[in-house]
């Protein structure tokens, strides 16, 4: 009994090793990254009840997930930080809810403690816990699903079923996968009920029914014909999101392989491959004893390949983050089952895994940490001081809603220049020329969320561009550059015969 006291205690002390790592990631207050500050934009710029329409960016979000955004905002300002205070309570809220579901699962609070230290110091988890995203409430309200599935075909509720209602028509307003986990849901407590004593059928229509009807009314005033579903389509097709067409085709078959290996890849270390091992018996244990479960937690995995498959919702890293409790799960329970069958040295084999867990904390801190995505803001408190009267500010098209978003919220010089705001020009690179033939004899050129394809001639964008300003008779006197930001002071030194006269300004 002593030692399984020190572990759980080892447990736990690793749960607030990742709440504390979190914390110090929300309170290191990095830049939004240009997907994050085109919705904080909308967030923090528009007026509450604009935010049941379509969103500018091409952003989309649950209506849920914004309107709490907005409230947070209403009350403690646009700042960026407090737009992440609704993800990092997600997932403060998912380390629970995850030790919960595993507790119920394998009937063991310390593999509950185990799963739940995973997540917590998880890499994946701590960067998409202080990021302006419904990515990490996807996560909550998934496991959310799950527990309250459980419970109330344990009978949990006794009478509050009423509970496992709301839960589900709370969950489609504040997560777009959320049906896949409550259409898996659904099928598991019809099966559980069917084979129940007292066989509430009636009860569990009710909830289906409004379930439902909470998705059909969410679809047609949200989802249903949004202007930018050509656009998404066409972006995640690019992306490689969605499964081939032809399942008879090599391509079906490799792209399958590769939505596992991102779903692998959520550990977020090659290391953790050896993990595979367990997965693979956690698999067999909970099909032999607790199958139940395990299509619970697996079955939401077809359907998203499925919607896939007809280019309905892609299969990509962030948008599958709500399988990434499923999928501990599984290698915990495998763990839990080997471990039952080495009882001679079964303290020890706990206290390696306890080790193995404790591997993610260094795996987070060696990727770098606090995490850094795109710096911009750096880049911006490094010109300010700098700028004088008269001088542009040339944006870079990836840096432009990130830019616009902290040119408002800090008490920066920004405003007393002039600023061009670039065009996307990444399919004929020539056409950045123009523009830049208009702007003063001293630029500040500002970079963020780079473009990653080279040119024929092995260029970046960056690169190219800075090649203009020298071609145009600009030298490079002042530089920095921090992670994935960079900002650059040319001034003219050599006159151009092929400038352009007119406004400096494209505000």
């Amino acid at each position: 009994m002593k030692f399984k006291v020190e572990i759980k205690w080892i447990t736990a002390s690793i749960i607030i090793i990742g709440i504390g790592l979190s914390i110090i990631n929300f309170i290191n207050n990095r830049s939004l990254w240009r997907d994050e500050a085109a919705l904080a934009l909308n967030i923090v710029n528009k007026p509450t009840y604009e935010l049941f329409q379509p969103l500018d960016y091409n952003q989309v979000a649950p209506v849920g997930f914004l309107l709490i955004e907005k409230l947070f905002a209403s009350f403690l300002g646009n700042a960026d930080w407090t737009l992440r205070i609704f993800p990092i309570v997600s997932f403060f809220l998912s380390i629970f809810l995850i030790y919960s579901v595993t507790q119920k699962i394998l009937k063991n609070k310390l593999f509950g403690l185990y799963t739940a230290a995973f997540f917590a110091t998880s890499l994946f988890m701590i960067s998409y816990s202080s990021e302006v995203k419904q990515y990490m409430t996807d996560v909550t309200f998934g496991l959310l699903i799950l527990l309250a599935t459980i419970i109330y075909n344990e009978n949990g509720f006794k009478n509050k079923w009423w509970l496992y209602l709301l839960i589900g028509i709370g969950s489609v307003w504040f997560s777009n996968v959320s049906i896949l986990l409550l259409f898996s849901s659904g099928l598991y407590s019809i099966y559980k009920t069917h084979y129940s004593i007292e066989k509430k059928y009636l009860r569990l229509v009710i909830i289906l029914s409004i379930w439902v009807f909470s998705f059909i009314t969410y679809y047609t005033l949200f989802i249903y014909n949004h202007p930018t579903r050509d656009t998404m389509i066409n972006y995640w097709q690019n992306a490689g999101a969605f499964m081939p067409q032809d399942i008879l085709n090599i391509d079906f078959y490799k792209s399958l392989y590769g939505k596992f290996y991102i779903t692998w890849g959520l550990l977020g270390s090659r290391i953790f491959n050896l993990l595979f091992v367990p997965f693979l018996f956690g698999l067999f244990f909970l099909s032999k004893g607790k199958r139940d479960f395990l299509f619970l937690l697996v079955f939401p995995v077809i359907l998203h390949l499925i919607l896939s498959y007809f280019k309905l919702y892609p299969f990509d890293t962030r948008l599958i983050l709500y399988l990434y409790p499923a999928l501990l799960i599984i290698i915990f329970s495998g763990f839990f089952f080997i471990i039952s069958f080495f009882k001679s040295i079964q303290l020890y084999l706990l206290y390696f895994l306890s080790l193995i867990i404790a591997a993610n904390i260094f795996v987070s801190i060696r990727r770098g940490f606090p995490i850094e995505k795109e710096e911009i803001k750096k880049s911006m408190f490094y010109l300010n001081p700098k700028l004088i009267r008269g001088d542009n500010i040339y944006v870079y098209y990836g840096g432009v809603p990130a830019f616009n978003f902290y040119k408002d919220q800090l008490n920066l010089k920004i405003d007393n220049a002039d600023i061009l705001l670039a065009s996307n020009n990444r399919n004929n690179w020539s056409n950045y020329r123009e523009p830049i033939l208009k702007l003063n004899n001293s630029v500040w050129v500002l970079f963020s969320h780079l473009y990653w394809i080279k040119n024929e001639e092995n260029m970046t964008e960056e690169e190219f561009i800075l090649n203009i300003f020298r071609d145009e008779g600009y030298q490079i006197i002042d530089e920095q550059k921090y992670r994935g930001s960079s900002v650059y002071h040319v001034t003219k030194t050599m006159p151009t015969s092929n400038r352009v006269d007119g406004p400096a300004s494209v505000n």
